[in-house]
């Protein structure tokens, strides 16, 4: 729960962000939309990377122009939830990883790589904050 502007929200605990190395939050509100746009096109960009799947493979699939997609991938612009919806069905992906970060739902091998990959970009920039992926129930 996050009081915001004197209201109560429940927000999910992976929209928050970690704590600091120091054990120091980072601060006690929610992310904020700019970073928060980042966060999915980084994710977006990591699982096409390791998946295989070429920008204009998928743009052409979903009916958009390349630099829309550019704009998606490069966090200039929040995905269109239709398009990303048929993304996922097409590729393996879920709507949670892609907007929440959340791994369940993925197979094992995919969540592992996916897991790893951010644990090295974390590791390559400590000075950012890049939140753990929240991983769900086991299924």
């Amino acid at each position: 729960m996050a009081t915001i502007n004197g209201k109560l929200f429940a927000i999910p605990q992976a929209y928050f962000l970690p704590p600091r190395r120091d054990g120091t939050t980072a601060n006690s509100l929610p992310m904020t939309s700019s970073l928060h746009m980042a966060r999915v096109a980084e994710r977006l960009r990591l699982f096409m990377e390791l998946r295989g799947v070429k920008t204009v493979e998928a743009a052409k699939f979903l009916g958009v122009t390349t630099s829309k997609f550019g704009n998606w991938t490069g966090g200039r612009a929040y995905p269109n939830e239709y398009l990303m919806t048929q993304f996922c069905a097409r590729y393996g992906m879920t709507m949670d990883y892609l907007y929440r970060g959340m791994t369940f739902g993925l197979p094992g091998d995919v969540a592992d790589d996916l897991a790893k990959a951010e644990a090295e970009i974390s590791a390559a920039s400590p000075e950012r904050p890049v939140p753990a992926p929240a991983i769900g129930p086991k299924s």
